[in-house]
């Protein structure tokens, strides 16, 4: 059965902290003995978990995403879904230049984000470049909380590995 989003956010929240304890011990170690089978160890397992938490994270966000633009709900437990809406100037660059040389030769260099900028300064109003028209789109983002302390549930302890004798 695939994992619900709630175990993915109380899994996140396990492994940030597992992570963070193996950091503590990592530097702990590193000041006595860093070619120890143990540093290796937890050093390998370090980069393990923080790999997880990546692919974990990357999941999150898709999930809250894809959820939010089927409900429009943009704050989940953990997470926060963002739109931003960048503004694009779109115009034909020889049309641009003949009004440059025509309307304001200090763009002549050409400086293409300069005309960019005043373009879009002066969309909508009476010195708007007449060829220019400004588009939106859509940038989703989703944001995971650093603190997820309220998922985080008790770690059971490692149990020593059997003596096989």
């Amino acid at each position: 059965m695939p994992e619900t989003y709630q175990e993915k956010i109380i899994r996140l929240a396990a492994l940030r902290v597992s992570l963070n304890q193996i950091w503590d011990k990592n530097s702990e170690l590193l000041g006595k003995v860093t070619n120890s089978p143990e540093y290796i160890d937890l050093s390998d397992r370090a980069e393990k978990i923080a790999d997880e938490i990546a692919h974990l994270e990357n999941d999150i966000r898709c999930e809250a995403i894809a959820s939010a633009k089927v409900d429009g709900i943009l704050k989940r437990a953990g997470v926060t879904v963002t739109n931003h809406y960048p503004k694009k100037v779109v115009y034909d660059q020889n049309r641009a230049l003949e009004w440059i040389k025509k309307e304001s030769p200090e763009f002549l260099a050409p400086d293409w984000a300069a005309f960019e900028k005043y373009a879009l300064a002066v969309a909508g109003g009476p010195k708007a470049v007449p060829f220019v028209k400004i588009e939106e789109e859509t940038i989703t983002k989703a944001s995971i909380s650093r603190d997820l302390s309220a998922f985080i549930q008790p770690i059971p302890k490692e149990k020593p590995d059997a003596d096989p004798d």
